[in-house]
C-alpha cells in the first residue's frame, strides 16, 4: 500500500485518539458509570478537561477530533464542521442521541484541559481560540480556530520546540497531559457498532494492547485480568433463562457478545485449544485471552498518522517559532541569524525535512528538519552549548562542519542519508547530554540551565519582603507575570485558608462586596446548598483573581518580579 493511501486510509478506518480523550473517557466511567458517582467538577477535576462529559458526548467529541484532524493534514489552521455530515456516525439511538452528538458540535469551540501548575493551581488551556458559524440554505457550518496549543491538543503530539519555548516564557506546557501515551487507534466501524460499557470494554482491550503491550505470544495472543476490564463499570442486574445472573455470569456473557462483534468486524480470532499459552499459575484471579488478527494489531496507521502530524507541526508549528527557536539555539551570539533563517526557508522545501528521525518519548517526535538546524548551529566553536568533543569527528556532524554556509540542499540529504543509516544518532540525540537541546537528559544539566539562563531576555530579581503596594500599578495589579502572580496568591490563599479563619472570613466578606446584587444573591443560594468546605473550593478561583487584582487586601509576602 502506497504511503499517499495508508495516509488517507488512516482517517478513514480508524479514530486516532489523543491521550487526553482516553483519560477524560477512564475519568467520565468513574464519574458516571460507577457505584461512586461524581459530580461534574470532581469529574473534570479527575479527568482535566471541562467541562466534563459524559461517555456519550465523548464518543460524539471523538468523531468530530477525527473530522478536524483530517482538515488539518490538508494544511487548515481553521476548522469547518458540517453538522449534517456527522449524522451518519449516529448509528441508532434516535433522536436523544442525535441530540447529544449536536450538543457535542456545541460544546467543542469551549473544551479546555486543566494542567496543574502549582500546588492546588490549576491553568486552563483551550483548543480553539475563536468560533464562527455559518447560516447558509444547505444548514449550519460552525468554523473553528486553533489556539497556539491547539493542533498539538488535536493530534496528541507534542512540538518540543514550542513546548521548551512555553516553559521557558512561564507558559502552561503539555507535558503530562497525555499521560506520556501516543494517541490512541480505535477501528471506526467496531467502535461505533457499540454501546455503553461495550465501549468501555473495548477501549480498555485496546490500552492493553496499544499502550500497556500485555503480550502473552508474539503472535497476536494477549490477557487482562477481568478486574482490571471490568473496574468501575456498574453494569446492573441481568435476567437469564432461570432467573437473575450472578455477577461472574452477567460478564461472561457481556465478553461474549462482544467477542463476537469484534470477531465479525475482523477484529479478533479464536485461539486454537492446542495452542500453548503461558499464563502464571501464581495469580489466582480470572483474566480474558485473545488473539488479534492482523487487521486489529497492525501498526501501519498509526504510523502513517504520526508521519502527518508531524509533517503539520513542523510546516504550520514550527514555522511559528522558528525566529525565536533560532535565537534560543544561537545564545548570546545573534549574529549568524539571518544565515541560519535562510537555510531553514531552503530546507524546508524537502519533504525529508518533516520526516521523524525518533520520538523523543511516545508523544513527541523529532524532525530531521529541527535537528540539522540545532546542529548547523551548535557546531560553532565557541558556542556555548556546543555539541560534545567526541561527537565532533562523526560523519553526521562532519559533514555539516564542511558544508556550513553552503549547497544546504545537498548537504541535507546526504545529512538525512547518514542519520536514518546508523542508530547511534538516535541514541546521541536520546541519551547523551549535548546530544539535543530537548532531551531529558540535557534538559536536567547545568550546562543548559546555565545557557538558557544566559539567552533569557527577562531577568529575574528577588525581593523579599516588600510591601505589595511598592509594586503595584496604578489600578492596583501586581506589577509580576499573571500566571506567577496567579501562583502567589494561591499559595497565600492556601495558607490564610488553613492558619488564619478570621482572616480567610474577611476576605471573602471583602471579595462579596465588590460584587453587583445580582452576583450576590447567586452567591449566596450557592452557599446555602453547599457544605462550608464544598463552598470554600468552589470561590477558589474567583478568590484568587481578587487577591491578583486587589493586593492590598492581603497580607505581605515574599515575590519575584520580571524586570
Amino acid at each position: 500500500m502506497s504511503d499517499k493511501i495508508r495516509s488517507a486510509n488512516c482517517f478513514h478506518t480508524r479514530f486516532m485518539v489523543p491521550g487526553w480523550w482516553v483519560n477524560a473517557y477512564e475519568a467520565s466511567i468513574f464519574g458516571f458509570l460507577s457505584a461512586d458517582h461524581l459530580n461534574p467538577v470532581e469529574v473534570s477535576l479527575r479527568s482535566g478537561l471541562t467541562p466534563a462529559l459524559d461517555i456519550t458526548e465523548l464518543n460524539a467529541v471523538g468523531v468530530l477530533l477525527s473530522s478536524v484532524q483530517s482538515q488539518l493534514v490538508t494544511g487548515s489552521r481553521s476548522i469547518c464542521l458540517d453538522p449534517s455530515s456527522h449524522r451518519k456516525f449516529l448509528s441508532s439511538g434516535g433522536r436523544s442521541r442525535a441530540f447529544t452528538f449536536e450538543r457535542a458540535l456545541q460544546t467543542l469551540s469551549g473544551l479546555k484541559l486543566l494542567v496543574k501548575s502549582n500546588g492546588d493551581i490549576w491553568d486552563t488551556v483551550p483548543i480553539f481560540s475563536k468560533e464562527v458559524w455559518l447560516h447558509e440554505n444547505a444548514g449550519v457550518q460552525v468554523q473553528l480556530e486553533l489556539t497556539e496549543w491547539g493542533a498539538e491538543l488535536l493530534f496528541g503530539y507534542r512540538d518540543p520546540w514550542s513546548e521548551l519555548l512555553r516553559l521557558k516564557d512561564d507558559k502552561p506546557v503539555l507535558k503530562g497531559l497525555y499521560g506520556n501515551h501516543a494517541p490512541l487507534a480505535l477501528w471506526k466501524a467496531a467502535w461505533l457498532d457499540l454501546q455503553g460499557p461495550e465501549q468501555a470494554l473495548l477501549l480498555r482491550i485496546e490500552k492493553a494492547m496499544q499502550w500497556d503491550f500485555k503480550w502473552l505470544r508474539l503472535d497476536g495472543v494477549f490477557g487482562v485480568e477481568l478486574h482490571e476490564l471490568f473496574d468501575n463499570l456498574e453494569l446492573g442486574p441481568a435476567r437469564g433463562k432461570f432467573g437473575e445472573l450472578s455477577p461472574f455470569t452477567h460478564k461472561l456473557r457481556i465478553l461474549a457478545k462482544l467477542g463476537r462483534k469484534l470477531s465479525d468486524h475482523g477484529l479478533l480470532t479464536f485461539i486454537e485449544q492446542k495452542d500453548y499459552l503461558a499464563v502464571s499459575s501464581n495469580d489466582s484471579s480470572m483474566a480474558l485471552l485473545w488473539q488479534g488478527t492482523d487487521l486489529g494489531t497492525s501498526s501501519d496507521d498509526h504510523k502513517a498518522y504520526s508521519r502527518l502530524a508531524a509533517q503539520y507541526l513542523w510546516n504550520h508549528q514550527y514555522s511559528q517559532v522558528v525566529d525565536k527557536v533560532i535565537r534560543l539555539c544561537l545564545g548570546p551570539d545573534k549574529d549568524d541569524f539571518n544565515e541560519v533563517r535562510a537555510v531553514w526557508s531552503e530546507i524546508r522545501k524537502y519533504k525529508e525535512s518533516a520526516e521523524i528521525v525518533c520520538f523523543l518519548d511516545p508523544i513527541t517526535p523529532l524532525v530531521y528538519g529541527a535537528i540539522f538546524i540545532e546542529w548547523m548551529i551548535r557546531i560553532k566553536t565557541g558556542h556555548k552549548l556546543r555539541i560534545p568533543d567526541d561527537w565532533i569527528e562523526s560523519d553526521a556532524i562532519k559533514l555539516l562542519r564542511s558544508n556550513y554556509g553552503r549547497n544546504c540542499g545537498n548537504c541535507f540529504k546526504e545529512f538525512v542519508e547518514l542519520v536514518s543509516s546508523d542508530h547511534k544518532y538516535i541514541y546521541f540525540l536520546k541519551k547523551v547530554e549535548g546530544g539535543s537541546i530537548l532531551s531529558d537528559v540535557t534538559a536536567k544539566s547545568q550546562r543548559m540551565k546555565k545557557f538558557l539562563k544566559m539567552t533569557s531576555k527577562s531577568i529575574t530579581v528577588s525581593v523579599p519582603q516588600v510591601e505589595v503596594k511598592q509594586v503595584q500599578d496604578k489600578k492596583g495589579s501586581l506589577k509580576v507575570n499573571p500566571i506567577h502572580a496567579k501562583k502567589i496568591a494561591g499559595e497565600q490563599l492556601l495558607k490564610i485558608r488553613q492558619s488564619d479563619p478570621a482572616k480567610y472570613s474577611q476576605l471573602k466578606s471583602q471579595y462579596i462586596k465588590t460584587l453587583d446584587l445580582g452576583r450576590k444573591k447567586v452567591i449566596e443560594e450557592i452557599q446555602e446548598k453547599m457544605q462550608p468546605h464544598v463552598f470554600d473550593d468552589h470561590l477558589k478561583h474567583s478568590l484568587i483573581k481578587f487577591m491578583v487584582e486587589n493586593p492590598q487586601a492581603w497580607q505581605k509576602i515574599p515575590i519575584e518580579a520580571s524586570i
